[in-house]
């Protein structure tokens, strides 16, 4: 009986584990690999195709040493290793020369191992027995949709001013951790200020995270971002960083990340990127989001306002 305890409790808790690296993990879409959105729009009937693709390694060791667990002679040490892989899909359309509609779809696939180390109760003549178990917990599916607009509403000399609204709606399975179970809705402000060589972006965002998992509803973002030319419309480094509110009630240490990455762009159709992200932790303290992420994508363009200018001359 007591193993099938263990069984039970650990895969609850590995899933729940999987739930919260999903959930976290999926951000509002920006220019990848950054997190920080710039404030350029695409231009009436332009459209901006992004595939994106993020690896998530979250690894976390404790000691169980809860009253529950001391009877049930499973107390000791715990060790949980989490990866998720996401894949998501994103589509930007003008609608007009300063306003984007921007609609996104993610995809992804959770695996979470326990390693427990426990302890039973004395047992004559042998004393304490060191035992260790493993537990592991896969999930996939489709994630919340997220459906925005980015209207760029200033320009001057470099500097250029947005706001991007939005919403993801509850359409992934949030009992297995890809959806939070309501619309949960967001307002971005973006600034982006560019010279010949050098680029960067301001966000400051309010998310309203109406969801069914009992975490923190009323939730800020900010982070700021650079775009470094090394060549002229062929490469760029980028680097990223900035805070966001945690989720978890239970916690007051936030998710403070850096981002670096490489962009490089075969024509000005398109555009190649990886990036690495790591997850800043003080002393003490455990990261909501994951250790660190690996990302790659794909960005292709396609100029529908050139066309339809040209089939009028």
């Amino acid at each position: 009986m007591k193993l099938f305890y263990t069984i039970t409790c650990g895969s609850r808790a590995i899933i729940g584990a999987i739930a919260a690296l999903f959930v976290l993990s999926s951000t509002a879409f920006a220019f990848h690999p950054l997190i920080t959105d710039d404030s350029g729009t695409q231009g009436r009937h332009n459209i901006e195709l992004e595939i994106a693709y993020q690896f998530d390694r979250d690894v976390s060791r404790g000691f169980d040493r809860s009253v529950e667990s001391i009877l049930e002679g499973i107390w000791g040490s715990v060790t949980t290793r989490e990866d998720a892989h996401e894949l998501a899909a994103t589509i930007s359309y003008g609608l007009i020369d300063p306003l984007d509609l921007v609609i996104g779809v993610p995809y992804g696939h959770s695996r979470a191992r326990e390693s427990r180390v426990f302890y039973n109760p004395p047992l004559p003549p042998s004393g304490i027995q060191g035992l260790r178990y493993k537990t592991t917990g896969t999930d996939s599916g489709i994630g919340d949709p997220l459906i925005e607009l980015k209207w760029m509403f200033y320009e001057r000399e470099g500097l250029t001013l947005a706001i991007k609204p939005g919403a993801t709606l509850p359409l992934g399975n949030e009992d297995a951790g890809f959806g939070t179970g309501c619309v949960s809705p967001f307002l971005y402000f973006i600034a982006s200020y560019e010279k010949e060589w050098f680029l960067i972006h301001l966000n400051l965002g309010y998310i309203r995270n109406q969801n069914k998992l009992n975490d923190r509803e009323d939730l800020w973002h900010g982070s700021l971002a650079m775009e470094f030319v090394l060549v002229p419309d062929i490469l760029r480094f980028v680097v990223n960083t900035g805070v966001e509110r945690n989720p978890d009630k239970r916690s007051n240490f936030h998710d403070v990340f850096v981002l670096g990455g490489l962009v490089v762009s075969p024509s000005e159709f398109c555009d190649l990127d990886l990036g690495f992200r790591y997850s800043v932790e003080t002393s003490g303290s455990e990261s909501p989001a994951a250790d660190y992420s690996v990302l790659a994508g794909f960005t292709a363009r396609y100029d529908g306002g050139a066309k339809k200018e040209g089939n009028k001359s």
